[in-house]
């Protein structure tokens, strides 16, 4: 850069570097802002599917370890129909009770209507314990014992989370 004693001010290549190299900078910071906004916004997602999953599992569970009487779907005499059972029934303050997940992906409680308790949930699962193990179909809905309840769910752009709870019941009205 060679001056004479009167010029001041930058040349124009001087000022294009100056300009490419912010220009590439800005670039980098940018895309880093962008990448950790929707890492953000990926983490908030999974802990509103999270909480979901949480509430209403946890709405099951109590209502369930204080039911009267539990109930199998399409069956008859209350014995357990299949082991694929996704609604979940039972007596609960002398009123039937379902859960069930339907095709919007929220988790619905039947009690008188069908109102949702949960979004973000893809699948509702069952599984019927008596003291010896794993209930088989034909068995009555008074020999179980305990009700193993999975809940899975995804929100957008997130994994599926999987939640799990099991539940002893505590009364039976036979």
């Amino acid at each position: 850069m060679l001056r004479g004693r009167n010029q001041q001010g930058y040349t124009l290549l001087e000022l294009m570097l100056v300009i490419t190299l912010l220009s590439i900078i800005m670039t980098a910071v940018f895309k880093f802002m962008l990448q950790g906004s929707a890492m953000w916004w990926q983490g908030q997602r999974q802990i509103d599917v999270q909480e979901n999953l949480s509430i209403a599992l946890d709405k099951i569970s109590r209502e369930l370890r204080n039911c009267d009487k539990l109930l199998f779907v399409n069956s008859t005499a209350g014995f357990q129909p299949d082991l694929d059972s996704q609604i979940l029934c039972f007596y609960f303050d002398y009123k039937t009770v379902s859960y069930y997940v339907d095709d919007k992906k929220q988790l619905c409680r039947t009690f008188g209507s069908g109102l949702p308790v949960s979004s973000h949930v893809k699948e509702l699962k069952l599984e019927y314990f008596n003291s010896d193990g794993p209930i088989a179909p034909g068995t009555q809905a008074h020999a179980v014992d305990r009700v193993e309840i999975t809940l899975v769910g995804s929100g957008e752009g997130t994994p599926d989370l999987v939640l799990t709870t099991s539940v002893a019941i505590r009364t039976f009205d036979n």
